[in-house]
């Protein structure tokens, strides 16, 4: 085990993820960007973000930015955007779509 997934493991079994996610970004919109996401670890990613966070559609948030009612979306709000550009996400879909 390196040294970064120690410090990584170290700050996990603090809390301290769970408290900022629980608290301080209760009310924020956390956006998550995906630039080579391997396809055989997409859906264990999706289902752990699906359990953590509400996902909502970037539609939803720039409408909710946009009339002003940033209010209405639910707590811990997340949105899953990816790489545009990467050939990979490509072999993504069959796992997005379910």
């Amino acid at each position: 085990m390196g040294y970064e997934e120690m410090v990584f493991r170290a700050i996990r079994m603090t809390g301290i993820p769970y408290l900022f996610r629980e608290f301080i970004q209760k009310r924020r919109v956390t956006i998550v960007l995906y630039h080579d996401l391997d396809p055989l670890l997409a859906d264990n990613h999706f289902s752990v973000l699906k359990r953590l966070y509400n996902v909502i559609s970037l539609d939803d948030y720039i409408n909710a930015r946009k009339s002003g009612h940033m209010d209405r979306l639910p707590p811990k709000s997340l949105i899953i955007t990816f790489d545009d550009g990467h050939k990979s996400n490509f072999l993504l879909d069959p796992v997005i779509r379910t």
